[in-house]
């Protein structure tokens, strides 16, 4: 049996990140962005959080990290969603692993810094980078991060997202790794299912304040029903993610490849219902660009694209041998 509890150490973890991306992050620069534009790159922002062990959690301390593993890594880049942080958090903490892992600790130094970052290859685009930026590749069998050149800008869904098409790309390191895929997923479902519960939370407490012929809204059966169905979408996206994590780092057969793509779709789902549901509770409201909800649905449109396509998941999960179910 997996113990899922948390220690002290990963409820000390759970809450630094937590008021640290509620301060450095609020969802009124989602709001701001899609409203009057997209605020440039803050740079000096993104040193303090590099200094607060986001990019670093799973770096092995030899190489300057911080020594944690995959389950530390699920809790921060959950509670990453749950602020609707913008800018190249998954790519940036998977390309400090596979620096590491390539032991060019200086480049790994420089990522967990804050120095460089890094966004994510999703087919012919980059998500969250630029030219001179890098950004992480995945495959089936390994990985490899770039460094891009000659990109032309896209127009974005989420005005938090950079998204480019790069003319060229220079390989700095590759990596052979059967697991980086999972891991990749791992991260990506983590920020979802944040994203999932900061859309409940919001709806939540929105239907104990808004009043509709004297009552709250929360009291009315359709409204409670549809919080308590997002609360029972996202809870199981974590509990799969959260076992897939540690058997990533065992020596299980597997190593969570299925508990992992199982629970990236049901982060998938509860991302996506949820939003759509938090937007319903709202009203008319919710469709507005000033309003916290579309943050959430924009955040969304753009995550759901970074774990790999969703129908070869579903084609995966359903073709996965017996002796491979945990």
């Amino acid at each position: 049996m997996i113990d899922l509890s948390l220690s002290p150490i990963q409820s000390d973890l759970v809450t630094s990140v937590r008021d640290a991306a509620a301060k450095e992050f609020p969802l009124t620069e989602g709001v701001n962005a899609a409203v009057s534009g997209p605020a440039p790159f803050d740079a000096a922002r993104w040193s303090r959080v590099a200094e607060l062990g986001w990019f670093s959690v799973g770096v092995d301390e030899d190489a300057g990290g911080i020594g944690l593993g995959s389950p530390e890594e699920l809790l921060v880049m959950t509670e990453l969603g749950r602020a609707a942080v913008g800018g190249p958090v998954v790519g940036t903490a998977l390309a400090a692993r596979l620096a590491a892992a390539a032991n060019q600790v200086e480049l790994a130094g420089a990522l967990m810094a804050g120095e460089r970052r890094a966004g994510l290859i999703s087919g012919a685009f980059a998500v969250d980078a630029g030219d001179g930026d890098l950004a992480v590749r995945v495959t089936a069998e390994g990985a490899e991060l770039v460094e891009l050149s000659g990109s032309t800008a896209v127009e974005s869904n989420d005005p938090l997202a950079t998204v480019v098409r790069p003319a060229q790309t220079r390989t700095v390191l590759q990596v052979s790794d059967p697991l980086a895929l999972s891991r990749l997923r791992l991260l990506v479902g983590g920020y979802l299912v944040g994203l999932a519960e900061a859309a409940t939370d919001m709806a939540v407490e929105y239907a104990k304040t808004r009043e509709q012929f004297g009552k709250a809204i929360g009291t009315f059966q359709a409204v409670k029903h549809r919080c308590s169905e997002m609360v029972i979408r996202a809870y199981p996206a974590r509990i799969q993610l959260s076992v897939g994590a540690v058997l990533l780092d065992s020596e299980i057969s597997g190593n969570g490849r299925l508990e992992i793509a199982s629970g990236h779709l049901l982060a998938l789902d509860a991302a996506r219902r949820n939003v759509e549901d938090n937007i319903q509770n709202h009203g008319g409201i919710g469709f507005t660009a000033e309003h916290p909800a579309g943050v959430l649905v924009k955040r969304v449109m753009v995550y759901r694209h970074l774990g790999g396509d969703p129908d070869e998941l579903v084609r995966e999960v359903l073709s996965a041998p017996k002796a491979d179910v945990a």
